[in-house]
């Protein structure tokens, strides 16, 4: 680790937020058009749908969390939920370029896998980054800038990609061009986590399994200070009312 600089790690993590990020606005950039085109559906029906999973694309995440500290750490789940967005991507493009009387059954479907699939994602990534550093290293908040440097030049890009091949091209490709986003994203999380990564996150699974023991291998077994349990009430509250 460059002591001046940041992590390779961060960069790393930065480029896969990227390509996350272009497949998931990419596919909501066309989405209500897609409703209200191919599907028929009334401005209220695609509202409500609309409304529905982008609550519940704020909701998983804290349930991703969870599963991500007491059993499978950030690493795997963040592996597991990029995979299981690439499935939901490509679904979407399939269903897109047909209709069928499956359509609307594939359509919801692909909709719960992109938002469980984010739910197990999202949270992970963005809390190893935090994980290259020490507490109170002056450079963290380099760190996470560099992450939503990514996040931004992947919700930049993508309209123009997935924006133009969905309404000219057509509704499949635009869902295509996401999941061709998405895929590249997790393909490199698995070609880079063992050299980037490594076996970071492990401590606090392995703290949360230790505990009911009594042992404390790790220092994510301390308990919450008063200052941190008002930083988690403060995020609860704010995910609420963004849901």
């Amino acid at each position: 680790m460059n002591k001046q600089g940041h992590p390779k790690a961060v960069y790393f993590l930065s480029a896969i937020i990227m390509w996350e990020r272009f497949s998931y606005y990419g596919m909501r950039a066309i989405l209500v058009l897609f409703m209200a085109s191919f599907l028929s559906f009334s401005t209220r029906t695609l509202g409500n749908v609309y409304g529905w999973f982008t609550g519940l694309v704020y909701l998983t995440p804290v349930i991703g969390g969870y599963i991500s500290d007491r059993y499978w750490g950030p690493v795997k789940t963040t592996i597991l939920g990029s995979w299981v967005l690439v499935i939901g991507q490509f679904l979407m493009s399939a269903l897109a370029f047909k209709y069928s009387s499956a359509t609307l059954m594939l359509f919801y479907t692909s909709m719960a896998f992109i938002a469980i699939g984010n739910g197990l994602f999202k949270p992970c990534i963005t809390s190893l980054v935090g994980e290259f550093y020490e507490p109170n290293d002056p450079r963290c908040d380099g760190g996470f800038t560099i992450l939503y440097m990514g996040v931004n030049l992947g919700a930049f890009l993508c309209p123009f990609v997935c924006g133009y091949l969905g309404e000219k091209v057509g509704w499949g490709w635009g869902f295509f061009a996401s999941g061709v986003g998405m895929l590249i994203g997790a393909i490199l999380l698995l070609w880079g986590k063992k050299k980037y990564i490594g076996n970071k996150g492990a401590c606090s699974v392995r703290a949360a399994q230790e505990k009911i023991s009594g042992t404390a291998a790790c220092d994510a077994d301390k308990p919450l200070t008063k200052e941190e349990k008002q930083k988690l009430a403060v995020i609860f509250i704010l995910t609420f009312f963004s849901i």
